[in-house]
């Protein structure tokens, strides 16, 4: 597990977040942890990012917000790139405190195809066969 610890400062605005740039080698991202320690209250907050869109959470007005938590959730996303980045941004409404989170991150080697990828090649199979 790849792990990041990123401290948000007070008075970090969402209009103007902090951007952590996360090293990543090429393969599906399957796990993200990200831990809140006591403290924050909700009011520090995250988005994980790759090749300028937000993949976590999924929608797209979402955010990580918690206050003495750990959440672990399995995923799938495809990293195209060897040595690439993730992206989180944070924001910390907290006007007084720094905050800290903790994040781990899980990529499984490339080898196994993705189901984005599978798909894909469906498609472009379907198209294919039906241009024929």
């Amino acid at each position: 597990m790849l792990r990041y610890k990123i401290t948000v400062p007070a008075a970090t605005s969402a209009a103007v977040p902090q951007v952590s740039k996360l090293s990543a080698s090429a393969g599906i991202l399957r796990r993200i942890k990200i831990y809140f320690p006591p403290g924050p209250a909700e009011l520090t907050r995250a988005t994980i990012w790759y090749q300028d869109f937000q993949i976590e959470p999924w929608n797209r007005d979402g955010y990580f917000a918690w206050d003495n938590y750990v959440e672990d959730f399995t995923c799938e996303h495809e990293i195209l790139a060897p040595n690439t980045e993730l992206i989180v941004k944070c924001w910390n409404l907290d006007d007084t405190y720094s905050h800290e989170l903790t994040f781990g991150f899980v990529i499984e080697p490339p080898g196994r195809p993705s189901v984005e990828s599978l798909i894909t090649d469906l498609i472009n199979a379907l198209v294919g066969s039906r241009a024929a």
